[in-house]
């Protein structure tokens, strides 16, 4: 059964396929609550408050913004780090990425020896184990 029609990527449908009855229930009343401008405990803040969704959710699980090319994912989440002073961290996904974008390599610098250059995932490690928040942006990545 394909849920929500074509409104959902193969992930997401995957995903929905896992729930149980009693897991989809409580989605469509928290759903129900949403629509009718009852944002209760837990449930997601007006759909005009972006801010208050990132805020909601953010440092907490991780995010993935879908959606058609030109509605502003991408915008919205650099203009949301860029706002709450976070640090960004941004690399673009696509099937030439490799381990080493990611996690980083060693690069021979003038004098002969290597220095280490960070991936932009050791980079985003590196940055929080400092105590500073980072919001990682892997740009395109279900493209």
């Amino acid at each position: 059964m394909r849920l929500l029609g074509d409104k959902t990527c193969a992930h997401t449908q995957q995903v929905l396929g896992t729930l149980t009855e009693a897991d989809l229930r409580e989605m469509a009343e928290q759903l129900e609550g949403y629509i009718g401008g009852k944002a209760a405990s837990g449930a997601a803040p007006a759909a005009d408050d972006e801010d208050a969704l990132y805020e909601q959710y953010l440092f907490q699980v991780p995010m993935l913004f879908e959606g058609d090319r030109g509605a502003g994912k991408t915008f919205g989440a650099r203009r949301f780090a860029r706002t709450k002073g976070h640090e960004l961290v941004e690399i673009g996904g696509n099937e030439s990425v490799e381990a080493a974008d990611l996690l980083g390599y060693p690069v021979r610098v003038s004098d002969g020896s290597f220095v280490w250059k960070d991936g932009a995932l050791s980079q985003a490690v590196r940055i929080a184990s400092k105590g500073q928040k980072v919001c990682m942006l892997i740009d395109e990545m279900l493209r």
